[in-house]
C-alpha cells in the first residue's frame, strides 16, 4: 500500500537495508523502482544512517528506514504476521500515516481504487459502481467488447445504499425518495423497450425486485 500511495513509478530510487526480508525491496521492484541498498550498523543491525545522505540522488522518491518498536517519516509499515508478539493469526499488518495529504489516497487505496471510505463517513445515497470500462484505469488498460447494452445503464440507474442505524428522519425520507425514483424509471424504460428475446431475458433475471434485495 505505501508504495501505491506515494505513486512510485519506473527508475525511481528507493533507499533500504539490504538486511530485511524481501517484502520490503518487492513492494517497491514491482513498480518498477530501483532500490539502492545501504549497509546497516554492527551495534543495531539497522541501517547506518550516516550513509543515506550521500546515497540520496535527483531520483530518490522514498527512504525505507526498518527497524523495531514504533514508527518515523510519513508512512510507517507494522507486521501482524504469525511469527510477531503482536500478530493476527496470518498475514495482516497496518499502515500508519504522518501526512494529511496522503490520507485520502490511502483510503482509495485500501478500498481496492474505490471510494467507498467516504460514503461510509456519512449519510448520503450513491450510485452503484461505476462500469470498470469508463473509469480511468479501465479506459487505460482495457476496453469494452462488443454493444455496452445493459452495463451502463443498469449502473446508472441502481441507487446503492449504506446501512445505518439511528437514521434520521430527513435521511429516512431522502433514502426512500430515490429508492422510489429508481423503480419508476425502471418501469419506465423498461416498457418503452422492444420486448425481443433478449430483452425478456435480462427483464427475467434483473428485475426490480431482486436489485432492491441486493441494495
Amino acid at each position: 500500500m505505501a508504495a501505491i500511495i506515494l505513486n512510485i513509478q519506473k527508475e525511481d530510487e528507493i533507499i533500504m537495508p539490504s538486511y530485511t526480508f524481501v517484502s520490503t525491496a518487492n513492494a517497491f521492484a514491482l513498480r518498477g523502482a530501483k532500490i539502492i541498498f545501504i549497509d546497516i550498523r554492527p551495534d543495531t543491525l539497522n541501517i547506518n544512517e550516516n550513509l543515506i545522505e550521500s546515497a540520496i540522488t535527483k531520483k530518490t522518491k522514498a527512504i525505507v528506514v526498518i527497524h523495531y518498536g514504533g514508527s518515523i517519516g510519513h508512512i510507517g509499515c507494522l507486521s501482524f504476521h504469525s511469527t510477531k508478539n503482536l500478530t493476527s493469526g496470518g498475514e495482516g499488518g497496518a499502515i500508519l500515516i504522518n501526512d494529511e495529504s496522503l490520507i485520502e489516497r490511502a483510503e482509495i487505496v485500501r478500498e481496492k481504487g474505490t471510494n467507498r471510505a467516504s460514503l461510509i463517513k456519512g449519510i448520503n445515497v450513491t450510485q452503484h459502481y461505476v462500469p470498470l470500462h469508463l473509469s480511468p484505469a479501465g479506459i487505460k488498460f482495457g476496453k469494452f467488447f462488443g454493444v455496452d447494452t445493459h452495463t451502463s445503464y443498469t449502473s446508472e440507474n441502481l441507487v446503492r445504499l449504506p446501512l445505518f442505524f439511528n437514521l434520521n428522519k430527513e435521511d429516512q425520507q431522502n433514502i426512500i425518495y430515490n429508492v422510489h425514483k429508481f423503480v419508476d424509471t425502471y418501469h419506465s424504460v423498461g416498457r418503452a423497450l422492444d420486448c425481443d428475446s433478449s430483452r425478456r431475458g435480462f427483464e427475467s433475471h434483473q428485475s426490480p425486485k431482486n436489485i432492491l434485495r441486493y441494495i
